[in-house]
């Protein structure tokens, strides 16, 4: 690694490292926590849709779950994206939060 030239290579190189001797890299708690949250917007109507589902349970309210994300998609298809994707990650940002390794605190 000190021997290359290149600093982008170097980092790649250096981050290909720390996985192999599984050294966690750690986040402050807030950081994780706002990505708990979902994409922003400044749509209204976009935003109201995405706090509603937020409201809700799956699979006990699937129903209107789906109704939303179909309401969602048809107003805003690039919200939309980013909402499924977050989605998408939202399990694996949990995780992490009660994940000493991935968060660290105020206290630390």
């Amino acid at each position: 690694m000190e021997n290359e030239p290149n600093p982008l290579v170097r980092r790649a190189i250096g981050g290909a490292l720390k996985k192999l001797r599984d050294e966690p890299t750690r986040e402050h708690v807030s950081t994780v926590i706002r990505r708990l949250r979902p994409p922003p917007t400044d749509n209204e109507r976009t935003q109201f849709i995405a706090e509603n589902l937020a409201s809700l349970q799956w699979p006990l309210e699937k129903e209107a779950i789906v109704e939303l994300r179909r309401q969602l998609q048809e107003i805003d298809p690039i919200y939309f994206g980013l909402y499924m994707e977050w989605l998408r990650r939202k399990p694996s940002i949990e995780r992490a939060l009660l994940n000493p390794k991935k968060v660290y605190s105020d206290f630390e």
